[in-house]
């Protein structure tokens, strides 16, 4: 039996994420999301489901528990990121412990770079010293959507397409970036359904 995906556009309704350059982040997860969920339709390696069909605001725990309630084996969350305007890449990231969605992730950061684009691998509860508060999550936001699915059974990569923030992403997002982690996205997934997934 095929392996259920889900394929998470982060954001959307009044939730519209981050945004620079004229561009926001839930205008574009939701047609990344359709066109991964549209390649893979007809894959003999996973079967999808799109978790945000519309500009709708879903709570996070609600998109846990659609994917529950459709027996998906794993979740795919597409986002975008902020941060300071010299960053330009794409990353993923998984929970500690989810040795499912670290394979995940590992495959299609493999397609991505594959594309020529970079793209960095992260656990979400890596932990950074500060000087102020000590130990404390590198990447809270990213945490706290991996925790939520992890915590309801479901593995789960999280993609943070690109930046935002950056010129340069933009443009690149603009003249075919879209499409290149779409490609990437759809190869990895395939990729990860085909082998021991855990």
């Amino acid at each position: 039996m095929k392996p259920r995906i889900a394929i998470d556009a982060g954001h959307g309704g009044t939730d519209h994420g981050c945004d620079g350059h004229g561009l926001i982040e839930s205008v574009l997860t939701l047609p990344l999301a359709k066109d991964v969920v549209s390649r893979l339709a007809n894959s003999a390696a996973v079967e999808p489901l799109l978790l945000r069909i519309d500009d709708s605001r879903i709570e996070l725990h609600e998109r846990a528990a659609i994917a529950n309630r459709e027996g998906c084996d794993a979740v795919v969350s597409l986002h975008f990121d902020s941060a300071a305007p010299d960053r330009d890449w794409t990353a993923v990231y998984w929970h500690r412990g989810d040795t499912c969605g670290q394979a995940l992730a590992r495959k299609i950061q493999v397609e991505v770079e594959a594309a020529g684009r970079r793209c960095r691998a992260y656990c979400t509860d890596f932990l950074v010293m500060s000087p102020d508060r000590g130990r404390e999550p590198g990447f809270p936001r990213a945490l706290v959507l991996t925790d939520c699915y992890w915590r309801d059974g479901l593995p789960t990569c999280l993609v943070e397409g690109g930046f935002l923030t950056s010129a340069a992403d933009c443009r690149w997002l603009e003249e075919h970036g879209l499409d290149v982690l779409a490609t990437a996205i759809v190869a990895g997934v395939e990729a990860w359904a085909g082998k021991d997934r855990r």
